[in-house]
């Protein structure tokens, strides 16, 4: 859903046609309009949340390297008993921090750097 975010809604449809939306869980967005709102709270929070989506029992929260030459994403998942929103308030802003030194150092790295 980070890599995603910014990506057009029409864009997003199309993905369903090559990939499908198989359900790894009862948690699992299946459909092309439950993505796109997903994408839509992403981009108001700014961070993206998998709450058991792939995996019972699992929470994942990512973000975008901002800036990035290629599309990337950084993200730490962990027992969702243990990622709680609590926590995430805590982690959110170490991981758009790294995110944001990520693409720092992608950018001197790159050609002429």
């Amino acid at each position: 859903k980070a890599l995603l975010a910014n990506t057009p809604a029409d864009e997003v449809r199309a993905l369903p046609a090559r990939t499908g939306m198989p359900a790894a869980t009862e948690k699992t967005i299946t459909t092309p309009d439950g993505f796109l709102t997903a994408l839509e709270e992403v981009r108001r929070l700014g961070y993206a949340v998998d709450d058991n989506e792939q995996e019972i029992g699992v929470r994942c929260l990512a973000v975008s390297v901002p800036d990035s030459p290629t599309a990337a994403a950084i993200s730490i998942s962990g027992p969702a008993g243990r990622v709680t929103d609590v926590a995430t308030e805590k982690i959110v802003p170490v991981l758009q921090q790294v995110a944001a030194e990520l693409s720092e150092a992608l950018a001197s790295s790159g050609p002429g750097a």
